[in-house]
């Protein structure tokens, strides 16, 4: 029995700090309310029934033991994620500011040089469209298909999305829709 309370004060033994004594620490274990019920168990068994308690509590030990193991070990997996995503994050980030900084840059070289049109002149059509969309105030693919009676909405919209190249149009979104009004 002296052995078994040995073994289990090793499991749940606490730090000895530096003024204490090994013996000190042993004996507050040995006075501690779950030693006692141990003893108390032991002692009111035969020694079969207290070798089977025995072996039962050292299996519950194992396990308790073995459970640690894998929390930690699952611990150190989600610690190890966090930091791949951490790591992820940081990598956006400057993605996203050499992102700004090519944007910006872009935006100042478009403002600084005039755009060229391949056609300067409009067609009779361009012009009917610009003039619906001037009637308008703004206008969809939608509106201009059943206007101009397209056959498909995609006709429309590359109309539209033409003259908007061509600085013509600004586009305006609107939920899932895009409207083109004049560009002021």
């Amino acid at each position: 029995m002296t052995n078994l309370i040995i073994v289990m004060t090793d499991v749940i033994r606490p730090p000895v700090s530096d003024t204490e004594t090994f013996d000190h620490a042993y004996t507050n274990i040995l006075e501690t309310p779950e030693i006692k019920a141990v003893e108390s168990i032991f002692k009111s068994k035969t020694p079969e029934e207290s070798f089977r308690a025995a072996l039962t509590l050292a299996a519950a030990f194992t396990q308790i033991n073995e459970n640690s193991r894998k929390n930690n070990l699952v611990f150190r997996q989600i610690n190890a994620k966090l930091d791949r995503l951490q790591l992820l994050s940081e990598k956006i980030d400057t993605l996203n500011e050499q992102l700004s900084e090519i944007t910006e840059r872009l935006d100042a070289i478009e403002a600084a040089a005039p755009r060229e049109h391949n056609s300067p002149e409009l067609s009779e059509r361009d012009m009917e469209v610009l003039d619906y969309v001037k009637s308008n105030k703004r206008v969809c693919a939608e509106d201009l298909q059943e206007k101009f009676e397209y056959k498909g909405r995609n006709a429309a919209s590359a109309r539209l999305h033409k003259l908007f190249r061509e600085n013509k149009l600004e586009k305006v979104y609107s939920g899932r829709k895009v409207y083109y009004q004049i560009k002021e």
